[in-house]
């Protein structure tokens, strides 16, 4: 048998081989008549009708399908003759035996037409002339396929379900072992019985019913032989029990592939959720009630009772009572309902607990360099849990009273505390006023305006885009006062030395030395066009946080996920035209719900108002207000309202005063972007493992610029298969996972590409074969 030897082309020539004959000696027979009086060929019939053209087949009326009785296959097979067709034609009589047709006189009268042809056709039989049974035909050393199967009853009957599907099998693979009920059963349901199982619990019997009686069938002998479990008898709450039990290796394997995407079988958790707790022992590790839905629920509910309690609280009594429950259900933050999504209490109770630690660091304001270092390492983790609180609470909105309580509580002074120790130092040293100088362009520059990115909303997109393998930076700088956008983003623009500022100024908005013209009215956007052919510096504004914040308040923290990642993929796309990109900002904010505490500012007293700053009168009194030089004309004075206070009541989103959220601002910066990945550096595949969908391919050498994927067709990126395609990390195992479980056993390639996209390396592998 040769490797390309598929069950139907070995068919198809032990069919044909029937009707050679010595020309030189014989008659060429009329036809190969081909009995099955136990119907055992019949499901494959279908399918050979298209590979046999010679195949005409005994029933009932249906000239299409090159199917008819008796008389009309005495027709058929003129007719075949008359086209001198090259093979001699089959006829296949399904429910007919040899015998049947052996005795003219007795041969049932639907059949008689056909008695005569056993004298001018031949049989395809056996040597003994008995009708070639499955098991026979396979088992045959010289005229079938001579392969080892067991003969018990079960065997028998999956044989002929399974018949279809072998079809198409290459017969030199299943040489040697031995072909029994379960190994045939797994061929009929796609040779995966745990993903049968999961679409059963997810889906009910209905789901594997609709395949076909054969496949149901299928499933429960291999639920019966592998599993040791009945679904008909058993049910689904009990299997689901098994499943959270992992009390064996294929229930364990089955629990792994359900939590490698629980989102694909969405309605097995109310399932769970329905099974009924075991009786856990007193020192039982809690590892054993992870994977129970119904026990993790009653933790859920527990701290969800625990926190809506807050509301009540002193800020001593919030800590303790955040430290002591975290210690209580740190342990379920690793369990796999966490990273299912099924527990979002205490995923909202991790981000209470980094907020109670970062709180309680104060730092030191002994100059502006060591309140700004502070800040990048330590203070941002504050502003990143309390907007990660925010963040969740937008989500859920059953807790929204005694979380924003407790951010009231305790992040609301801590942010107060920040400014007011700023403001103290500012009146006691000049405020730093460096922007213009620090911020130099570099030759053919690409400048990016992001209006209100936030310190800590950049570290996100920092991290991010180091994931994606560019070669970025993150600095800071002080940003020009008052902390808005009519004074902030000129300062950071290519052309800010080409500005001043008048007086007399009542917007903050500077004007341009040389004509004198404000920059109110997009002038501003028009002379960076027309500078950019000078200053070789391409100008380019991406996602205004500013303007969701001012339109959604406490709501920006929901939308901004979507706002960072679609910044990532403009800067990505970017890096690849630009040698330098650097990302800049005018000012950040602060987001506090039910809005911060307000200062009485009676209208007599100023020329304008804005939310945490103001214009005075020149003839108004301030008192003990404190003044500050506006950046771009000194002369010009303006207030701030103290520590986070707003001149405007109700403000959950505000800017413009001075505090460490809206004067230190992020500088991205992402240097030879093209240049960092140009180089390969050797890179091969030592090894590749897969664990169900997920595959760990062992890779050496190469760099962080080259992406690994899996693909049907290496070199056609539109052909990948999985989730997602991956940044090489140099040295480590790669984990790249497979949503779609209908790949499993189809053949496809593990490649590597530059950053161009273009193919480095492939391997070829078979989709979850261990």
């Amino acid at each position: 048998m040769n490797k390309a030897m598929t069950f139907r082309k070995a068919f198809i020539s032990s069919l044909r081989k029937a009707g050679q004959y010595n020309s030189e000696i014989q008659e060429a027979p009329c036809c190969i008549l081909w009995t099955d009086e136990e119907r055992q060929w019949e499901p494959i019939i279908p399918s050979l009708l298209a590979s046999i053209p010679e195949l005409f087949v005994l029933g009932d009326y249906e000239p299409d399908g090159r199917q008819g009785p008796a008389i009309w296959l005495r027709c058929a097979l003129q007719g075949h003759h008359e086209g001198r067709k090259e093979h001699i034609p089959v006829l296949y009589l399904p429910g007919v035996s040899r015998s049947s047709l052996r005795a003219v006189e007795n041969c049932p009268r639907l059949l008689q037409p056909l008695a005569e042809l056993q004298y001018r056709g031949v049989f395809w039989s056996q040597e003994s002339a008995k009708d070639w049974t499955l098991l026979a035909w396979m088992t045959t050393a010289r005229r079938g396929l001579n392969l080892q199967v067991d003969r018990s009853n079960a065997t028998r009957q999956a044989l002929k379900s399974a018949l279809p599907v072998l079809l198409d099998k290459d017969v030199q693979e299943i040489q040697g072992f031995i072909l029994d009920a379960e190994w045939l059963n797994r061929q009929i349901i796609g040779g995966d019985p745990v993903r049968e199982m999961l679409q059963w619990l997810n889906d009910g019997e209905n789901a594997l019913k609709n395949k076909g009686e054969a496949h149901w069938k299928s499933f429960l002998e291999l639920c019966k032989g592998t599993y040791r479990f009945d679904p008909e008898e058993r049910g689904m709450l009990e299997a689901a029990a098994h499943l959270q039990a992992q009390d064996s290796d294929i229930w364990r394997q089955t629990w792994e592939r359900f939590m490698e995407n629980p989102s694909r079988y969405g309605n097995i958790p109310s399932l769970l959720r329905r099974t009924e707790l075991p009786e856990f022992g007193l020192f039982d590790p809690v590892e054993t009630k992870f994977c129970w839905l119904a026990w993790n629920d009653h933790e859920e509910k527990g701290l969800k009772e625990a926190l809506a309690a807050m509301k009540n609280m002193t800020a001593g009594e919030m800590q303790k009572l955040i430290r002591s429950e975290y210690e209580r259900h740190s342990c379920r933050m690793v369990s796999p309902w966490t990273a299912a999504g099924e527990c979002p209490w205490v995923r909202l109770l991790e981000q209470l607990y980094h907020l109670v630690l970062a709180t309680e660091k104060s730092g030191s304001a002994a100059n502006w360099d060591s309140l700004r270092h502070h800040y990048e390492q330590e203070g941002w983790k504050a502003d990143k849990a309390a907007l990660a609180v925010m963040q969740m609470v937008c989500e859920l909105q059953e807790l929204n009273e005694p979380v924003h309580t407790v951010l009231r509580v305790l992040y609301l002074p801590w942010l107060d505390t920040a400014a007011r120790r700023m403001q103290k130092l500012a009146s006691e040293s000049p405020y730093p006023e460096t922007i213009c100088t620090e911020l130099v362009s570099f030759p053919e520059e690409c400048r990016i305006f992001v209006d209100g990115l936030r310190y800590d909303i950049a570290r996100e997109v920092f991290g991010k885009l180091q994931e994606r393998g560019l070669d970025v930076a993150l600095t800071s700088v002080y940003s020009a006062l008052p902390s808005l956008t009519a004074t902030g983003k000129p300062a950071v623009s290519p052309v800010a030395s080409q500005l001043e500022g008048d007086a007399d100024e009542k917007d903050f908005c500077p004007r341009i030395q040389k004509t004198g013209q404000s920059l109110k009215g997009g002038v501003l956007n028009r002379i960076l066009e027309q500078a950019q052919e000078t200053t070789l510096c391409r100008w380019m504004e991406l996602g205004n946080i500013d303007h969701e914040g001012h339109a959604k308040g406490i709501r920006l923290a929901k939308h901004l996920p979507g706002i960072i990642d679609e910044m990532v993929d403009d800067i990505l796309t970017l890096s690849r035209k630009y040698s330098v990109i650097r990302v800049v900002t005018d000012h950040g904010w602060l987001l506090i719900p039910g809005g911060f505490p307000k200062v009485e500012l009676p209208a007599c007293l100023v020329e304008g108002k804005w939310g945490r700053c103001a214009l005075p009168k020149e003839s108004a009194i301030w008192g003990d207000h404190q003044s500050y030089s506006w950046f771009w004309n000194g002369q010009c004075r303006f207030t701030i309202a103290a520590g986070v206070a707003c001149y405007r009541a109700g403000m959950e989103y505000c800017h413009g005063g001075m505090s460490l959220q809206e004067c230190i601002i992020p500088v991205l910066t992402v240097k030879n972007a093209q240049a960092s990945r140009a180089t390969v550096n050797h890179v091969s595949i030592q090894g590749i493992v897969w664990k169900g969908l997920r595959c760990v391919i062992d890779i050496e050498g190469g760099d962080t610029s080259m992406i690994v994927d899996i693909r049907r067709s290496p070199a056609k990126n539109t052909t990948s298969l999985a989730v997602s395609p991956k940044q090489l990390a140099p040295d480590q195992p790669q984990k790249l996972l497979i949503e779609n479980e209908d790949t499993l056993g189809e053949e496809a390639y593990i490649v590597i590409l530059d950053q161009n996209g273009n193919l480095l390396l492939q391997a070829s592998t078979r989709i979850g074969e261990r």
